[in-house]
């Protein structure tokens, strides 16, 4: 898992999109526990183009389920927000955000995307996302 100043040095710049990501990764971990890197799988499903797709680096970066290891999927969507599975392969425990429209709207509107991105990073997971969990 990278620190949120390493992500944005493997996404190339800092925005909106990518800290949402690192945030849903974020909660994710702590929610679902995970003990190896093996352990949970991500489904993001998102319109696929630039800026939605950045929130895929942000996951990559802050949950450890990434393309390369196979644990990250991602489906194609027509439509916004974008929505973030996760599944404990251990426990069967699972988490989906959607991320919540007006956050949607300010990161898809923003004019500074440094300013707009570091607030991202300080909300807490109920701001940003409408929360779903299940099993144990």
């Amino acid at each position: 898992m990278l620190i949120y100043k390493e992500t944005i040095r493997f996404h190339g710049h800092e925005g909106p999109f990518l800290a949402i990501g690192y945030q849903a990764g974020l909660y994710a971990v702590n929610i679902l526990n995970p003990e190896g890197i093996m352990d949970i799988e991500c489904k993001v499903t998102v319109v696929p183009q630039k800026p939605f797709t950045c929130i895929i680096d942000g996951i990559q970066s802050s949950s450890c389920c990434t393309m390369g290891k196979g644990n990250l999927i991602v489906e194609k969507s027509t439509s916004n927000p974008p929505i973030i599975q996760f599944d404990n392969r251990k426990n069967g425990k699972s988490v989906r955000f959607k991320v919540k429209q007006d956050i949607f709207e300010l990161a898809i509107k923003s004019k500074n995307l440094i300013k707009d991105a570091a607030l991202l990073c300080k909300m807490k997971p109920e701001e940003l996302f409408e929360l779903c969990m299940n099993g144990h």
